[in-house]
């Protein structure tokens, strides 16, 4: 199906200005527009987290027709998960802003909440993200009937 093609392209590209904003946001502003638009409001924040799980849903079952099912767009739907990955934690960090006054110590492990350990490593490494995805995201445009692309 063209159409998920073009919307799997559509969702790779947000992703990857989500990713550049704080390294290339100063230079183009519409990339740190993009990223407080889905880090501030959190319907939009969820509309994303629905948005993204329906296209990862439909690259696993109908990948572009060489493909096989299940792994005809595994590194699209890598990325994909990469980028629910960092919207789920940013309205997890959204509905702990609301709720600072409680505290879950059943999700505590060495003081530390398991969600702020992935926030913080993809925060360190969110440019090396874009890069990758960036390139998952130009190899798709080039060849799109690739398997495992």
């Amino acid at each position: 199906m063209i159409q998920l093609y073009f919307i799997t392209m559509v969702t790779l590209i947000l992703s990857v200005m989500v990713f550049y904003s704080d390294y290339y946001g100063w230079k183009y502003v519409l990339l740190l527009k993009v990223r407080n638009s889905i880090e501030s409001n959190s319907t939009i924040t969820i509309i994303s987290i629905v948005f993204v799980s329906i296209i990862m849903l439909l690259n696993i079952f109908l990948p572009i027709s060489p493909g096989p099912i299940l792994l005809g767009e595994f590194l699209v739907v890598f990325s994909l998960l990469i980028f629910l990955v960092y919207l789920i934690i940013i309205l997890n960090s959204q509905s702990k802003k609301k709720e600072e006054n409680k505290e879950d110590e059943n999700l505590k492990r060495n003081g530390v909440n398991m969600m702020e350990r992935t926030h913080s490593l993809i925060e360190t490494h969110k440019r090396n993200i874009g890069i990758f995805i960036s390139i998952i995201t130009i190899l798709h445009l080039l060849f799109p009937q690739g398997v495992l692309l």
